[in-house]
């Protein structure tokens, strides 16, 4: 599964406890026919369980049922603190399946779009292809994945079902004879919206403190649209395309976007974070501040693609520095700026000269 951030995410179980501990509890089965076995698993206080460590009120049970095998064969559900994963394991010649059962008080699932789970081999033991993970909701098949294959896989299985009071929770794996998979990470997510919209009046996206547009600044798109906006993705994962369209805005940048800034008299404050990010001014009277803390300088050198001179100016801000410091290295219609023992920014466009910076 590639990454993809979530705007919300609630964890099933983690199956992370105690590391001290060696082993947890454990269901199995080895007989054809019965209803299969159930146990209690104490929550661990290190375990995170229904996004609570230590479960709070919740209870968890193991259940284990061999559907077919020779005899004195068995299949066994685990959760086990020793290597925070569970497994689901079965003779070479058994086939089972294996829950992991959750009781407690309601919580609220209709707000989550996808169930996720690491599908990982227990070392030394390959999965067998085949399985197949299942997810309920008070005994309602809420997701299933197809049949898996004989290797790790991260799953992310749409919800089918939208419930707002669930007060049980099965995660449930049918598998092939001789399977041997361990369970992770299961959670229930709701990704972030890939392009995030603003309006005609003075918006604010600020990823430290988002609202409820869900712009994160992590691979998304944002178009702001008019009005004089402010956006700040300084601390944000990056990977983002930000339109900030008309109106005089400012925009705080931080690692590995694609701006566009516009039209307008726009403010973009580039200085900071990873760099790295690829900046069209537009038309207007724009200020890029490549600098604006010479402690804090950004990690790669940024991109302006079309600085018009006489029109748009190159601030460089809390420092000491003067144009007399900078060396500016020009080839075609490129010109490197460098400062501070480092390239600060590549600036396309027309020739620089003295006029075209500012020191503050």
């Amino acid at each position: 599964m590639a990454h993809i951030a979530f705007a919300s995410s609630f964890i099933i179980d983690d199956f992370d406890g105690d590391s001290g501990r060696t082993s947890g509890s454990s269901a199995t089965d080895n007989t054809i026919n019965n209803i299969g076995l159930f146990a209690p698993s104490p929550i661990d206080d290190d375990n995170t369980v229904m996004n609570t460590p230590g479960g709070g009120d919740w209870s968890r049970h193991l259940y284990a049922e061999l559907l077919s095998g020779e005899e004195g064969e068995k299949v066994t559900t685990v959760v086990c603190y020793g290597c925070d994963e569970g497994h689901a394991v079965s003779d070479p010649g058994a086939e089972g399946h294996f829950d992991w059962i959750y009781t407690g008080s309601t919580f609220d699932a209709s707000k989550f779009e996808y169930f996720t789970m690491d599908y990982l081999d227990l070392a030394g033991r390959p999965i067998e292809p085949g399985g197949v993970v299942e997810l309920y909701f008070d005994g309602v098949l809420a997701a299933q994945s197809d049949p898996l294959p004989g290797e790790e896989t991260s799953l992310m299985l749409p919800l089918l079902i939208s419930d707002n009071s669930v007060s049980n929770v099965t995660i449930r794996i049918d598998g092939v004879e001789g399977l041997n998979a361990n369970p992770d990470n299961a959670k229930l997510v709701t990704p972030l919206p890939k392009n995030v919209f603003g309006t005609s009046d003075d918006d604010l996206f600020d990823t430290e403190n988002p609202d409820d547009k869900q712009f994160l600044g992590a691979e998304q798109n944002l178009f702001a649209s008019s009005g004089d906006d402010t956006v700040d993705v300084t601390l944000a994962p990056g990977g983002n395309r930000i339109d900030l369209g008309s109106g005089d805005d400012t925009l705080f940048a931080g690692t590995n976007n694609r701006i566009l800034a516009g039209s307008g008299d726009d403010t973009l404050f580039v200085g900071s974070a990873g760099g790295n990010n690829v900046i069209t001014g537009g038309s207007g009277m724009d200020q890029f501040w490549i600098v604006t803390d010479e402690g804090d300088l950004p990690t790669m050198a940024n991109i302006i693609t079309d600085f018009t001179s006489g029109e748009d100016v190159i601030g460089l801000g809390s420092t000491s520095i003067g144009f007399a410091d900078l060396t500016l290295t020009l080839d075609g219609n490129e010109t490197t700026i460098n400062g501070l023992g480092q390239d600060l920014a590549i600036v396309r466009g027309d020739t620089l000269s003295e006029s075209d910076f500012f020191f503050a």
